[in-house]
């Protein structure tokens, strides 16, 4: 019998405290319906109509782009981005994730200035 691993799913802190569990876990299923999706998925809340949640979903790296709506008593304005990593579902907010991409280009511009001195 085979050893499958399941799906993990993790959220940021910023997701926790700005996005209801009823919304980030309606991404997480709109995630599951897609086999072959790009690593990187991004997702434009916006406010359809009063308890209408208008959410805009985009792969990187290819001109695809659905429209989803469902009904919540929370909807809410907010960017998203969730990364695929083999199994491995993360999704935080697009401000935390261009924190950590800054984070990164400065660690590795420091990196590099110190391999020059």
């Amino acid at each position: 019998m085979l050893n499958m691993k399941e799906v993990e799913r993790y959220i940021s802190l910023g997701i926790s405290k700005k996005v209801s569990a009823l919304v980030y876990n309606e991404l997480f299923e709109l995630l599951n319906n897609e086999e072959d999706s790009s690593d990187l998925q991004r997702f434009k809340l916006t406010i359809a109509s009063n308890g209408v949640q208008l959410i805009e979903q985009t792969e990187e790296g290819t001109d695809k782009r659905k429209v989803h709506l469902f009904l919540t008593l929370e909807a809410i304005k907010e960017k998203i981005v969730v990364i695929r990593d083999g199994l491995d579902l993360t999704m935080m907010l697009e401000s935390e994730a261009n924190k950590l991409i800054k984070r990164k280009k400065s660690t590795s511009n420091q990196a590099v200035s110190n391999v020059k001195s």
